[in-house]
Parts: C-alpha cells; structure tokens; sequence
C-alpha cells in the first residue's frame, strides 16, 4: 500500500513498517494461521506487480515455494539448517544491497 511505501522511503521507520505488516498481516502465532496469511500476503504483492523473493525448505512442492519472482528452495527436512541457510541468503543480500547504495 502506499502507506508502507512511505515508510520503506524513510530508513528510521523501516522497524515501524515491519510491525505494522506483521500487525496487519500476522495477527496470530499459530503457525498455520501464519503461514496461509503468509501466503496470502505474497499472492497480495504478486497481484500488484511486486517483487518478491521466496526462501523456503522441506517439501519442493510447498505453497510457498515458486510464488516468488526468486526462489530459494532448500531440501532439508532440518529447521535449523533451513534457517542457517535463509539467514546466510539474507545476509549476502543485505552486503550487495549495502555495496551498492
């Protein structure tokens, strides 16, 4: 919505809008609930042209898995070493996101 793309404009309220997108989409902590509200918030941003990255593991054919402009599939039936792999990927964005400001 335009109102999170004002924030995403001002790097001090980026913490603002992360609360807010999870307020307004992630009012739960069942972890079903999140994940169909988590896809229902992608099929959201793809319906509005926006970009958007997918990290995913376990099962390939998981709904969440192919819905992104970029995927990134893990086969590990592992939380833990889907994590590590989600937070490595992360953190190689935000170094080539940084490089390049």
């Amino acid at each position: 919505t335009k109102e999170h793309k004002l924030y995403l404009e001002k790097d001090s309220l980026v913490d603002d809008l992360f609360t807010k997108l999870k307020e307004d989409f992630f009012p739960t902590n069942d972890s079903e609930l999140v994940k169909d509200e988590l896809n229902e918030l992608v099929d959201y941003v793809n319906s509005i042209n926006g970009d958007v990255i997918t990290l995913s593991g376990f099962e390939k054919n998981n709904k969440l898995n192919g819905k992104g402009k970029i995927n990134f599939w893990l086969d590990s039936k592992s939380f833990g070493i889907v994590e590590c792999y989600h937070h490595t990927i992360l953190h190689i964005i935000l170094d080539e996101l940084h490089e390049n400001k």
